[in-house]
């Protein structure tokens, strides 16, 4: 009885394995940026928009960990061109078809990864703007609606008195004491 390893068990297949690992872990990561990146995007439109301050701190987190994933993404190319690179200078068998195949690949990945960069730029642009305002404006509308209701109750009093001054006038004892004061105070 034989035990076999698998395909990666050979000194020749296992440089290809880790590189089939590695552009897994590539493709993986960079569908999951996309996929938070349209995700986040679909939140600006209509009341999918954040209207707390909890969900503003929500998306700023979602903002930091793309970050952080992107930074992570450009770790695992820039070793992969150190590893290219080493590889080529030590001129080991089939670095220079890896170079072509990789080269090619970040050639034909390039104007996506353009084109996806210049979208959420625009997106965050126009909408961290509107994320970040917005409990302000909040905070606006509540002030402006407690001076609203300060007013309508001063009106209402004042009014009230109003009204009881009259009825303290409308008796012919109480009205000349009120004509005195009113002419004291002039």
């Amino acid at each position: 009885m034989t035990f076999d390893a698998g395909p990666c068990s050979t000194l020749v297949t296992a440089p290809l394995c880790a590189i089939e690992s590695f552009s897994a872990r590539a493709w993986f990561c960079l569908a999951f940026l996309v996929t938070i990146l349209v995700w986040q995007s679909s939140f600006t439109f209509g009341s999918f928009a954040p209207s707390s301050l909890e969900r503003t701190y929500l998306f700023w987190a979602l903002s930091t960990i793309i970050f952080i994933l992107s930074v992570a993404l450009a770790f695992m190319l820039l070793r992969t061109f150190v590893k290219l690179y080493v590889e080529r200078q030590t001129d080991r068998v089939g670095s220079h078809i890896k170079n072509k195949l990789i080269g090619g690949a970040l050639a034909l990945s390039f104007l996506p990864i353009i084109f996806l960069v210049l979208w959420s730029f625009t997106v965050l642009n126009l909408n961290i703007d509107k994320w970040f305002s917005r409990p302000g404006q909040n905070i606006n509308k509540d002030l402006v609606d407690v001076g609203n209701l300060f007013d309508t109750q001063m009106q209402a009093k004042l009014k009230a008195q109003g009204h009881w001054m009259a009825l303290l006038l409308g008796s012919d004892k109480k009205r000349s004491v009120f004509q005195n004061w009113s002419f004291a105070q002039r």
